[in-house]
């Protein structure tokens, strides 16, 4: 897509110039900043975060759907940036998915804020914590 900027520093300048960090982690509960800040640093090879900050800056929506279409096979432990587990294992959905155009096309407050309470639920410290400890009693070390 002709919008997405490879370069991490530019958008993250983008990012802190206009204002719009605290908006772009959903008004401080999701890291994407400090995700975007190490792949600036070298410490991440993403190429989602680039992609989820290039839409964000040009008010572009993406759609992700809630059932899986494909199945990663990718971590298998053998891929630069994940090991072994099955953290993101998934069910495929086999049945076809019913597809609409919906207009206007602009982003849904309330949807906005149920991810705001989805991120400060699930990324709190004690929910971190307590994954964690779930991924290592059951010796998935990979992820």
């Amino acid at each position: 897509m002709e919008l997405f900027n490879p370069d991490g520093q530019a958008l993250l300048n983008e990012l802190e110039k206009q204002k719009l960090t605290y908006t772009f982690d959903f008004n401080g509960k999701y890291g994407y900043t400090r995700m975007l800040r190490r792949q600036v640093e070298g410490k991440n090879n993403s190429w989602a975060i680039r992609w989820n900050a290039s839409l964000f800056l040009h008010n572009i929506l993406s759609l992700n759907v809630g059932k899986s279409l494909v199945q990663n096979n990718g971590f298998d432990g053998s891929g630069t940036n994940c090991g072994g587990g099955g953290l993101y294992a998934s069910n495929l959905h086999l049945q076809p998915l019913e597809v609409r155009k919906l207009s206007p096309i602009a982003e849904d407050p309330k949807a906005r804020n149920a991810y705001v309470r989805y991120y400060a639920r699930t990324n709190s410290f004690t929910a971190k914590a307590i994954r964690r400890i779930q991924r290592t009693l059951k010796g998935d070390f990979g992820a």
